[in-house]
């Protein structure tokens, strides 16, 4: 059991420390400075991920945005590729042409978010991702669940 508690405490917090940091940028990025950038480059590709779970598990393919964009600040040049904090599926390829056509296609002016202290780090959508909150909450349940079984377990 003392291994048992001791793995649920680890796992606990790594799952803590992530989610912490992943809520923190996310926040954090709601109010980093902006500037315009160009997209270079804007494509999809499809990728295969799983949905439900036990025996209604099955395969599906969603697609995913795969953009560059070029940015400068205080006269140096970035290149970016992230939207946002999250990777962002999309349902069809019919809708994935919708949005590169809609909001990002070749040559469009976008306004990228930019770390102020790390202005290679950017984004184009910041935002505080649905389910942010879950990952540090997790990791406080597992710790929990590791001195319980620890302390109720001898």
């Amino acid at each position: 059991m003392l291994f048992v508690s001791i793995f649920l405490v680890i796992v606990g917090l790594l799952s803590l420390v992530q989610g912490y940091r992943t809520l923190s940028e996310a926040r954090a990025s709601l109010s980093w400075p902006v500037v315009e950038g160009v997209v270079l480059d804007s494509n999809f590709a499809g990728k295969q991920t799983t949905s439900g779970s036990g025996k209604s598990r099955s395969a599906i393919v969603v697609y995913v945005l795969n953009l560059t964009y070029q940015y400068h600040v205080a006269g140096t040049h970035y290149t970016g590729t992230r939207i946002g904090l999250a990777e962002q599926h999309i349902g069809t390829q019919a809708e994935a042409r919708a949005l590169i056509a809609e909001r990002y296609p070749k040559g469009a002016k976008v306004t990228v978010h930019y770390r102020q202290d790390k202005p290679e780090v950017s984004l184009l959508e910041p935002a505080v991702p649905e389910g942010t909150n879950a990952q540090p909450i997790v990791g406080l349940i597992l710790i929990a669940a590791g001195i319980l079984l620890y302390i109720y377990g001898h």
